[in-house]
């Protein structure tokens, strides 16, 4: 079974707002309310340098996480 594991915060100083664990993709992408096509490519390819120039924006990591049961 594979979950994956979803931490938002600001890089500067460190505020966490996010730190779950969810079962699917979607589920990430209702929580934050943002179309699942963008926490698709944020778990491939990262999160898009080109919002690094905005101060207000938080970074996102997703990672997948492999349980054996």
């Amino acid at each position: 079974m594979i979950k994956f594991h979803i931490k938002v915060y600001h890089p500067e100083n460190n505020i966490i707002l996010i730190n779950k664990e969810f079962d699917t993709l979607k589920e990430i992408s209702d929580e934050l309310n943002i179309p699942y096509q963008f926490v698709a490519d944020c778990s491939s390819r990262g999160f898009n340098k080109k919002f690094q120039n905005y101060s207000f924006v938080p970074k996102i990591e997703i990672t997948k996480i492999k349980y054996t049961s």
